[in-house]
């Protein structure tokens, strides 16, 4: 979902990691992002996915796969 909604909107994954550092203040690294939204990783932090879905304006279940 979270890769889908990238391409939505045209924001690569290091304009994400930009985004979440100038909205929360707090820097996610690159390969976890890029993991998280190729899916090697699907049991991440509440903390991680709230950060990414503020950042992006969706809900915290418009991110994480089903």
């Amino acid at each position: 979902k979270l890769y889908k909604l990238l391409l939505i909107r045209s924001i690569s994954q290091k304009e994400l990691i930009d985004l979440i550092e100038k909205k929360t203040g707090k820097k996610i690294e690159k390969y976890r992002i890029s993991k998280i939204i190729n899916g090697k990783i699907t049991n991440y932090h509440t903390n991680t996915c709230r950060m990414i879905a503020q950042t992006l304006g969706v809900h915290m279940e418009d991110i994480l796969e089903d």
